[in-house]
């Protein structure tokens, strides 16, 4: 007796033609990324018109789900938010952010070719026994592949600061999924390389980005930061640049301002001009180093605390300049302690398994950090606002500040830092990756105890 053969029609045929779109596609060496980007777009524009003109995409839905059209329409839909995606970030010189668009979305595109390859043969919604997921099975807010975009442009630049800058206009833009946001609000400024190491090796599908001679030409263009004794060096020849406009050495003028801050009685009003004339030179040359230097982290930070003591004080009294010529001590303490902390939290890497830090709920975190704070700040008023942030109140004198300071560093490490309030200090305690510990949110935690989401899908 003949075995008829199953003429059952494939559940996804519908996707037949977009798969032979991509594939014609994938065989161009066409240049012109935004031409390129503009053709195959439309292209599988006209291949969704053709199922169902009128499908809207669900985003609780996972794609497969919604029939061929709810594919087709999700691969269209994240090809066009990760290019936007890019233009949303700051822009990086000798790259061009159309360009880039296009290409994101391209290289996405043909990535995902093969899989919605695999969709359009598929029978049920569910793969065959041993068969790969693919990004068509996954929520649409459980996308991770927006954090390529935000790396790549991060490794184009070099200090702290505009990496971080590229993270927080990323955030911004209210094109991340819910589960990137819950990744880039845990990168902190000890986290930076590593989050562009770990994404360059997870989202394969931007490969050739990473690859692009625009991209590797302005990530080599950028000059890397210096080293702390390059940076100490620099605040160095500030401070004495400073100091020799006035007449004086770096000693002299330390211990001017120090008699001058000990009662203004014992300065000569001669001996004032001569602060004045220094902490204006001081600014002079902080500003002028920050353009010429935005690598340097060291101009930055003095640059600030220089503008801190004028943006408070209409007249540039005696005072003001005293405050202006703190700036290098200042930045030479805020330079060290970020590097003591990037160093520990190196050091906590090295000893963890497999370099994997500790899985802890944010929940379970808090409460530590309430319990260890109330310990040490025993007999100290308090509240701990966040898990990096100790309010002192009400209001205490210097003295109990610091006997704070002194307490929660011995609890969490010399990275704590003192931040002073109009009404109440503050104290700043490292984060939790500084102690080998990476947090349970609540999206991705089902311990039952966070906050409920606000209607926005925000944690509240």
């Amino acid at each position: 007796m003949s075995t008829m053969k199953s003429t059952t029609r494939p559940l996804f045929a519908a996707l037949a033609d977009a798969v032979r779109v991509l594939n014609e596609e994938r065989g161009k060496t066409d240049e012109d990324a935004a031409a390129a980007n503009h053709r195959l777009h439309a292209a599988l524009a006209d291949c969704l018109e053709s199922i169902d003109g009128d499908f809207r995409l669900k985003p609780r839905v996972a794609p497969v789900r919604q029939g061929p059209a709810g594919v087709l329409a999700y691969l269209l839909y994240e090809a066009d938010r990760l290019s936007r995606l890019v233009l949303a970030l700051p822009r990086t010189r000798g790259v061009s952010p159309q360009d880039e668009a296009a290409r994101s979305s391209l290289a996405f595109l043909l990535h995902a070719g093969d899989e919605l390859s695999r969709i359009a043969r598929r029978r049920s919604v569910e793969p065959h026994e041993g068969g790969r997921l693919t990004v068509f099975d996954e929520l649409p807010f459980q996308s991770l592949r927006g954090l390529a975009p935000i790396a790549l442009s991060m490794e184009r630049v070099k200090t702290a600061k505009t990496r971080m800058e590229r993270v927080e206009r990323a955030e911004a833009s209210g094109l991340l999924t819910a589960a990137e946001e819950e990744i880039t609000r845990a990168v902190g400024e000890q986290e930076l390389q590593f989050f562009i190491d770990r994404t360059r090796r997870r989202q394969r599908w931007a490969a050739p980005l990473w690859t692009a001679a625009a991209h590797v030409a302005a990530a080599q263009a950028e000059p890397a930061p210096p080293s702390l004794s390059e940076e100490h060096a620099l605040i160095d020849r500030l401070e004495t640049e400073a100091a020799s406009s006035a007449g004086l050495d770096v000693e002299e003028l330390s211990e001017l301002r120090t008699r001058f801050e000990a009662g203004v009685d014992t300065l000569a009003l001669e001996e004032q001009k001569t602060l004045r004339r220094a902490a204006d030179r001081l600014a002079r040359i902080a500003a002028s180093t920050t353009r010429t230097m935005p690598q340097s982290r060291a101009a930055h930070l003095v640059n600030v605390y220089v503008t801190i003591p004028r943006e408070t004080s209409e007249r540039f009294t005696a005072e003001m300049a005293a405050d202006i010529l703190k700036a290098p001590d200042t930045a030479r303490r805020t330079i060290d302690r970020s590097h003591a902390a990037r160093e520990a939290a190196a050091e906590v890497a090295s000893t963890l398994p497999s370099g994997k830090p500790q899985q802890m709920c944010e929940v379970d975190y808090l409460q530590f950090v309430r319990d260890q704070v109330a310990e040490a700040l025993r007999g100290i008023g308090h509240r701990v606002q966040s898990k990096r942030m100790v309010i002192l109140t009400p209001p205490v004198p210097d003295e109990t500040s610091q006997v704070a300071l002194q307490n929660l560093v011995q609890v969490f490490g010399n990275t704590c830092v003192l931040l002073g309030g109009v009404e109440d200090a503050a104290i700043r305690i490292p984060p939790p990756s500084r102690f080998g510990i990476q947090l349970r949110r609540a999206r991705s935690c089902d311990c039952g105890r966070h906050p409920a989401p606000g209607p926005g899908g925000e944690e509240r």
